[in-house]
């Protein structure tokens, strides 16, 4: 009779972070840890890595308790193991950190089988010892002792500094570009695997990349917002994640940038992050024209979410404004408030400014704008995605204005003779704690991509003198060790959704009652606080409340939200309060 093996397998599909670690399969033949093998999921020949085969022990013990099918393996494709030690390490931390499943976290590192041939057995090969160092800027010492690897917050700033260091006649550069094709990507992977002594340039995700040996893992931008993840599950921190590789491979990390993030200034105690900002300010939308008057070519940064409906004069182009707050007055239905302090105000039937009873509403975004300005006689163009970058430097416009929100920051869109910020105030007013900081950085890369600078602003002169002086800075980091924030404090977020917004509201109760024992049980220094109202229904017709977490330690989030349900997303490192 053939032995049986007991074998716990990680299916190479993207699943949810909330499916099954792995997947149980026994084989009658030989197969290893680390393994490739090909078996049946739902219906469906799928690969699979093998994560562990029990031994004859707990094998037998398995067989006994079992009270399942158990479906057996079809064949082994990759015999020899497929992913390293290092990069199981990361993918078990990631799921402890994140709340996420093995299967979930190991895919970031199995994801790119298809693409890869005659995979060599990796050997790690770590250094001497964990480093971490803060520059403002690359320079040429810090690219001697190779590998190296470069990372970006995103692909166009890979591509950018590609080039740049290629025009600076840099040998052995090798651009990680994990969506070229197969031949192509195989060419760095086989790179990588010898521990050839090159500079590989990649965005964040390239950490997932089978890396073995670097002698300096160096952060471009490391204050860039985009290093976080906004928009995907699980809502990673690439930063946390690539100090982890760092230390993993006991290797130099060195984190390059003129205006660092919070914790690097914090943890290297710099005094002053940043140089002054020079702006001047404007405080209607009218006003505009007065300003591109002077300038050729013209960058306008439209946050995209700040489109509330404004009362605005017909005859002298009036904004209403809040008589206490100085802010522009929303409007809904029949009735004006104030997203400051939210005080209503009945809507007068003469404009205060010319006594004109002509009246219309707008939205101040990106489009309305566009078409404002048009009206105007500018030519406009629009950055909504990349192709707009490529087909508007194809054309070679002299004279121009773009508009648009976080794409205009492109670094290989040309500087202008002015950057324009529309609505900056309400991340001075914004419940979200972490707005502040974003517009600042923003305000910072705007400045450097253009000679003269202007604010949309009403808030007051002492204040905007802190702005240019960074000053508000110090003010930022005080609020954030007050309020129990990063960076010096960890923040999760819980998120459920319910129709019925008294049944959500208990099922946050219990899920909180349960976090409370579990952390009593596990010896957690932890508060957790809410349920939070975050969202009414509109077009999901589903209440939505949170919990938020607080913490300094480095947590089990995993097991703290063990045999807890009804949680659709969890977001760890939180920074969208």
């Amino acid at each position: 009779m053939s032995k049986i093996s007991i074998l716990k397998i990680i299916p190479l599909e993207e699943l949810s972070f909330k499916s099954p670690d792995y997947f149980v399969y026994f084989s009658t033949f030989e197969v290893n840890k680390g393994a490739i093998v090909k078996c049946g999921l739902k219906n469906k020949e799928i690969y699979g890595y093998v994560y562990e085969k029990l031994d004859i022990k707990n094998t037998k013990k398995f067989l006994k308790e079992a009270d399942y099918q158990i479906k057996n393996l079809k064949e082994v494709y990759l015999e020899k193991p497929f992913i390293s030690s290092l990069q199981e390490n990361l993918a078990q931390w990631l799921s402890r950190n994140y709340g996420i499943s093995l299967a979930h976290s190991f895919y970031f590192f199995l994801s790119y089988f298809r693409k890869i041939k005659d995979y060599p057995l990796p050997f790690l090969e770590k250094e001497k010892q964990f480093k971490k160092i803060y520059l403002k800027e690359i320079n040429n010492d810090i690219l001697k002792d190779r590998p190296i690897l470069i990372i970006t917050s995103t692909e166009a700033y890979a591509k950018y500094i590609y080039e740049k260091l290629k025009k600076e006649k840099l040998q052995d550069l090798i651009l990680l570009d994990l969506d070229v094709k197969k031949e192509k990507f195989n060419e760095f992977i086989n790179s990588i695997l010898k521990k050839e002594k090159k500079i590989y340039i990649g965005s964040k995700k390239a950490i997932f990349l089978p890396w073995q040996k670097l002698k300096t893992i160096i952060v471009y931008k490391e204050g860039d917002i985009f290093y976080k993840e906004y928009f995907k599950i699980p809502y990673f921190n690439y930063i946390n994640i690539i100090e982890k590789l760092a230390k993993l491979l006991k290797t130099k990390l060195i984190v390059i940038d003129k205006f660092p993030s919070l914790k690097t200034i914090i943890e290297f105690n710099i005094e002053n992050p940043i140089e002054k900002i020079d702006f001047d300010r404007f405080y209607s939308i009218f006003e505009l024209n007065h300003i591109l008057e002077k300038y050729r070519t013209v960058k306008i940064f439209v946050p995209t979410k700040l489109t509330a409906r404004r009362l605005i004069c017909a005859t002298c182009l009036y904004e209403f404004q809040c008589p206490r707050c100085n802010y522009p007055l929303s409007i809904y239905e029949n009735s004006a408030f104030c997203r400051i302090c939210f005080k209503n105000y009945k809507i007068e039937n003469n404009c205060p400014h010319c006594g004109s009873n002509d009246f219309f509403v707008k939205g101040i975004g990106a489009n309305w704008l566009k078409k404002y300005l048009e009206k105007e006689g500018y030519f406009v163009y629009i950055i909504n995605k990349e192709g707009d970058i490529k087909n508007f430097l194809k054309e070679n416009y002299r004279n121009y204005i773009l508009i648009g929100s976080l794409y205009i920051l492109n670094p290989f869109l040309p500087k202008t003779d002015v950057g324009i910020f529309i609505n900056f105030d309400l991340s001075f007013h914004s419940s979200n704690p972490f707005l502040k900081e974003k517009y600042l950085r923003i305000l910072n890369d705007l400045k450097n991509s253009a000679n003269d600078l202007y604010l949309h602003s009403n808030l007051p002169k002492e204040v905007l003198e802190k702005i240019k002086n960074f000053d508000i800075l110090k003010e930022i980091i005080e609020e954030r060790e007050f309020l129990k924030l990063p960076p010096f404090y960890k923040v999760i977020k819980l998120v459920s959704r319910l129709k019925n917004l008294e049944e959500l509201n208990k099922r946050l109760l219990l899920i909180k009652e349960r976090i409370n024992k579990n952390k009593l049980l596990q010896n957690i220094d932890l508060e957790v606080y809410g349920p939070f109202l975050e969202r009414l229904p509109m077009k999901i017709k589903r209440f939505q409340l949170f919990l938020l977490l607080k913490t300094k330690e480095d947590i089990n989030l995993k097991k703290l939200l063990e045999n807890i349900d009804y949680i659709e997303e969890i977001k760890a490192d939180e920074e969208e309060i």
